[in-house]
């Protein structure tokens, strides 16, 4: 049975989602996560993560990932570890945005990733 209506909110604190369902997608609303809390994934459903200020550890997830991220404003960082399939992050413009604040703001913020290659 596939089910691709889950929707979880978290609430502050650390958060572990475990769901196995190749066919099933677990969005996840991440806005209400703490600076530096970690939201553990895992299993073999894709996931869908908003919002996110947190950190994100899927090192176990083997279903895709897409994260957008809110707007860390406490330290700008955000600490995401992948899994083993398809992975996609949008940074989220912050929320408001005042004319004479706009140069604080890049429209662009590099993402550096680091790993090995797998090879088959």
């Amino acid at each position: 049975m596939v089910d691709n209506g889950i929707a979880i909110t978290t609430g502050s604190g650390a958060t572990s989602i475990t769901a196995s369902g190749a066919g099933d997608t677990i969005t996840v609303a991440a806005g209400a996560l703490a600076n530096n809390t970690a939201l553990t994934l895992a299993g073999s459903a894709a996931e869908v993560v908003t919002g996110l200020v947190g950190d994100i550890a899927a090192g176990t997830l083997t279903g895709a990932l897409s994260v957008t991220t809110g707007d860390n404003t406490v330290d700008n960082g955000i600490a995401i570890t992948t899994g083993s399939a398809a992975t996609s992050i949008t940074r989220a413009a912050p929320a408001t945005r005042s004319r004479s604040r706009r140069a604080r703001w890049p429209t662009t913020t590099a993402l550096t990733l680091a790993g090995s290659r797998r090879r088959s």
